[in-house]
């Protein structure tokens, strides 16, 4: 049953409850098929009920009537008037639960798509993977803050280009390989074991560069520390902005969600804009520092602090190595970060002979061939280690693991159906290991005593949705819900009302989605 609670009234003195005007209770009559299966196309099915209400006013006057309601068994859908009411009804809950800042960016068609792709373009510079990649760029306009204007614009200029571009090339890959029967997502990079190598050499390799293992000035750091004053490290400008949309793109933060998935529907070509004006908003910061010289002075001015502030950024590229390690020993166990260590030991000595020999002081053979065996010494074992790791993650997706997690259930659409067919409610957390705020989420809200017990008090079963590795029917579910990408949690109550809570949550926000959904039943 589910009706609006019922308002306090003073009937002459007697203090009741009751409803003013015109209310609409709803009842689930019959389960989804059972009871129909025992009727022929075209039989009458009747249903019926005694009702019996009380009605005051000056007086209160009791009354009871038997009434009989009766459908046609057809093999379609008939939408009465009295069915478009009641769904009317239903969509404008759903509407007052759900009318999030996100949601009516995406109700407003292609500017509130865009301005959402934007938006969660914008956000992407605060994930923590992201931002020691942008520290270099500050440094780089802090210490030319004074210098020709037009080549602080031009480095802007060919940052947001790189940005752009590369997130221009994800959404070809991407829309490439769905056109080809892939059933990927936002995110699917981290999916794929030799992305994941990919990345731990990329974040351990600028953590060491920023911690002062090595420096090069004439090729890595340039790539990712290029100069304003020298027209010839524009080319270091672009290759940041790629360096950047690398590291950001897989992640899903606010707004990314659901014009992702939104993208992956419309046509090509509006999808491609769409994707593109993730990577303007990611860009679009630094380019108005770039463009605007009053900004700048806002920017400490240059100093010893800098030294520190990079060993920090440093430290954190490396504690996001360490991450992606445990991302990889969530999907293949310790097998997996065993060879991530010995590939970690490899770079470590690449490292120490760049630092040690790679030098300017160095002579130009020296400095080459510490180079050669430095690119050697990361190339050949990262290559190594990403065929073995895609060997586990085969191994692993074969098997039939089962979770166990407490009170929280492995995901299944069946499972889900017998659940809400049984008279309980589901929680469903789609969920990725790599997925930072998924984690957040789980470590401070879902996976709290407090939180299972409020779950607990409404009967409401928990399932978990694990994408960590390539799943097409979690990615099918993704889509029927517009979503490209985790995380996404669903409520659903056994009367078939559902609920898509926010992407970053809180107890607070939860229990009143719970117990708006499930104190009237």
């Amino acid at each position: 049953m589910n009706h609006p609670k019922p308002s306090l009234f003073d009937y002459g003195g007697f203090m009741g409850y009751g409803y003013n005007g015109s209310t609409v209770f709803l009842y689930r009559l019959l389960r989804e098929n059972s009871a129909v299966e025992d009727y022929a196309l075209g039989d009458l099915l009747e249903v019926t009920a005694s009702v019996d209400w009380i009605l005051c006013k000056d007086v209160c006057i009791f009354g009871s009537e038997k009434v009989t309601l009766g459908w046609t068994v057809s093999d379609r859908d008939l939408f009465t008037e009295e069915s478009a009411f009641l769904n009317s009804l239903l969509e404008s809950k759903e509407l007052k639960q759900n009318k999030t800042l996100e949601k009516r960016f995406l109700e407003m068609g292609l500017s509130g798509w865009l301005l959402a792709a934007f938006l969660g373009g914008v956000i992407l510079n605060l994930m923590p993977c992201v931002l020691p990649v942008l520290s270099i760029k500050v440094f780089s306009l802090i210490e030319h803050a004074r210098s020709d204007p037009s080549k602080r614009f031009i480095h802007g200029l060919m940052y947001s280009v790189g940005v752009i571009l590369s997130f221009i090339a994800l959404a070809i890959v991407l829309m490439g390989l769905r056109s080809l029967g892939e059933e990927v997502g936002w995110g699917f990079q981290l999916q794929d074991p030799f992305f994941i190598t990919f990345l731990i050499i990329l974040f351990f390799l600028l953590g060491l560069n920023m911690l002062g293992l090595f420096e090069i000035g004439s090729s890595f750091a340039r790539l990712s520390n290029a100069s304003i004053s020298n027209r010839s490290d524009w080319l270091g400008s672009f290759a940041t902005g790629i360096l950047a949309a690398v590291v950001g793109a897989p992640c899903v933060g606010p707004f990314i969600g659901g014009v992702s998935g939104i993208a992956l529907q419309v046509d090509t070509g509006l999808g491609i804009l769409i994707f593109a004006m993730i990577g303007f908003g990611m860009a679009f910061p630094f380019l108005v520092l770039s463009w605007v010289p009053g900004l700048l002075r806002f920017l400490p001015k240059p100093g010893a602090w800098m030294v520190r502030f990079r060993q920090v950024m440093g430290g954190v590229l490396i504690l996001s190595t360490a991450f992606l390690i445990w991302v990889v020993k969530q999907s293949v166990s310790f097998d997996g970060v065993l060879l991530v260590f010995v590939l970690l030991l490899f770079i470590l000595l690449a490292g120490y002979l760049l630092g040690r020999w790679g030098r300017i002081s160095e002579s130009k053979a020296t400095q080459r061939w510490a180079k050669l065996a430095s690119l050697v010494l990361i190339l050949v074992p990262g290559f190594i280690v990403g065929q073995h790791l895609d060997q586990l993650y085969d191994k692993a997706a074969s098997k039939d693991i089962v979770y166990e997690d407490g009170v929280w259930e492995k995901w299944a659409e069946s499972s889900v159906r017998a659940a809400l067919d049984s008279g309980q409610g589901v929680f469903i957390d789609f969920t990725a290991s790599w997925c930072l705020i998924c984690q957040s989420n789980k470590a401070l809200v879902l996976r709290k005593k407090k939180t299972e017990a409020l779950f607990d008090k409404y009967g409401i079963r928990l399932f978990v949705a694990d994408w960590t590795q390539n799943d097409p029917e979690i990615t099918r579910a993704l889509e029927s819900y517009g979503r490209s990408g985790v995380p996404l949690y669903i409520l659903k109550t056994p009367d078939g009302t559902e609920q898509i809570l926010p992407q970053n949550l809180n107890y607070s926000l939860l229990e009143t989605a719970v117990e708006g959904l499930f104190s009237e039943e």
